[in-house]
């Protein structure tokens, strides 16, 4: 066995290093800072589970992982009874973190085909979960209550100034809502989008001044820039306008709302506002899709320009958001009418331009 291994270490084998888990972990960890939170959230879900089964069987180093042993972590894994599409996930972060360690040349007796031979459970693939037009309105409805509501007395109130309930409890988060739902952005491209990138004047083939925004490359998850036309939807132009004056048109589109803020307010319209429960900013991004692809709005070109407009391929628009609906009238070409939604959304842009929250609305 050792002559065996001078001729691989002469060959070019990596050699063993003594680095403990816990700090290529860390160098792990170290190495994602571009990463958002919720996507490290997400790894440290499966990579907290590889350290824990390590540390029960007294493996300290990554000179002691090898595929067989990964093997064995995969099997316990998948005692624990959970979903197809959560033991995948776990085992994807795991893959990737031990990815990165092969690469570091941390483990000297792991390499990427081993990896590779560490397969995945198959999941079954379900339609893309979305909302109908009467969840749009429903959750556009609790984003307006959510909005109106105040507190009962502040202590600035208590002490003459201003009147009582008049401060808003929460930030404001229908216009943001309405923002994602007609654009179809990603949650962190809303949220990075910046004013130097939006021209409310772009127009479209007709020459019509319809307005339009870039999303850069860094700031997309796929590294690719892209150009979302506001033609889809007058409503939304109208919004941004709005947006523009009360923000002073610099720096980010939406800076009053966090990433953390904007997944609280999500769970909080859900618990406390009647929003349905399937809402999530990732179920607005597919409402989108959905109804872009199956309306007239693009008329026969849709798949294409929906892709385009969305940051999909068209196999992917095809494959999973083509004849999910039916019935949507043809001569419907903007999205607010299509879901449904112009008065909604007519609320939300006076609210932006007016600074005033909407009177709530009464039904749930």
């Amino acid at each position: 066995r050792l002559g065996r291994r001078r001729r691989e270490l002469e060959d070019g084998a990596v050699r063993a290093t003594g680095t403990t888990l816990e700090e290529a972990e860390r160098r792990f960890y170290a190495s994602l800072v571009k990463k958002r939170p919720a996507t490290i959230s997400t790894y440290k879900e499966g990579t907290d589970r590889f350290l824990q089964w390590a540390k029960s069987k007294r493996f300290r180093t990554c000179d002691d992982l090898t595929r067989g042993r990964v093997v064995a972590f995969r099997e316990r894994l998948l005692s624990e009874d959970v979903a197809p599409a959560t033991f995948n996930k776990r085992l994807r972060a795991v893959k990737r973190m031990l990815g990165y360690w092969v690469d570091a040349d941390l483990c000297p007796k792991l390499d990427h085909s081993d990896l590779r031979r560490v397969k995945q459970e198959e999941a079954p693939t379900e339609l893309r979960e979305f909302l109908r037009p009467t969840r749009v309105r429903k959750l556009l409805e609790a984003a307006e209550r959510h909005d109106a509501d105040t507190f009962a007395m502040t202590r600035r109130e208590k002490d003459g100034e201003g009147p009582k309930g008049g401060t808003p409890r929460y930030t404001p988060i229908a216009p943001f809502s309405l923002f994602v739902l007609l654009t179809g952005c990603r949650l962190s491209e809303a949220l990075r989008l910046e004013w130097k990138d939006v021209d409310l004047e772009a127009a479209d083939h007709s020459g019509k001044a319809v307005g339009e925004f870039r999303i850069r490359a860094l700031e997309s998850k796929t590294k690719k820039p892209r150009v979302v036309t506001l033609g889809v939807s007058p409503a939304l132009r109208r919004l941004l306008a709005a947006q523009k004056v009360k923000s002073g048109g610099r720096g980010r589109v939406w800076s009053e709302v966090t990433e953390d803020g904007g997944i609280k307010a999500m769970r909080r319209l859900r618990s406390a506002y009647g929003a349905p429960p399937e809402f999530t900013w990732q179920a607005l991004r597919r409402t989108c899709s959905t109804y872009l692809v199956n309306s007239s709005i693009f008329g026969a070109a849709s798949a294409y320009l929906a892709a385009k407009q969305l940051g999909h391929s068209v196999v992917v628009m095809e494959r999973n958001y083509s004849g999910l609906v039916h019935g949507v009238d043809p001569k419907l070409r903007d999205l607010e009418s299509v879901l449904g939604v112009k008065k909604h959304a007519a609320r939300v842009v006076r609210q932006v331009s007016e600074g005033v929250a909407p009177e709530p609305a009464s039904s749930l």
